[in-house]
């Protein structure tokens, strides 16, 4: 199961937006190539979460993962109060 967040979202067809959704695949793509194959670019993707684990972007894929999550991370930076 693929989950994006936020601003990853643009990247995806309407029908695959803000869901969860499989997606089949052969052999043990990088993490990187499953990424492209849904059409998100890897170069906005931050943070990868296997199963709930952070992974590098060059992780073989397996079977018997039950979840990728992609994310970006944007950090909003106020002026302290003076």
């Amino acid at each position: 199961m693929f989950i994006t967040y936020e601003e990853l979202n643009d990247f995806l067809p309407a029908a695959r937006r803000r869901v969860d959704f499989d997606y089949a695949f052969e052999g043990t793509p990088a993490v990187v190539d499953l990424i492209e194959a849904i059409g998100v670019l890897h170069t906005e993707v931050d943070l990868i979460l296997v199963d709930g684990v952070s992974v590098g972007i060059g992780l073989e894929a397996a079977s018997g993962w039950r979840s990728i999550q992609f994310l970006n991370c944007y950090f909003a930076v106020e002026p302290l109060a003076t």
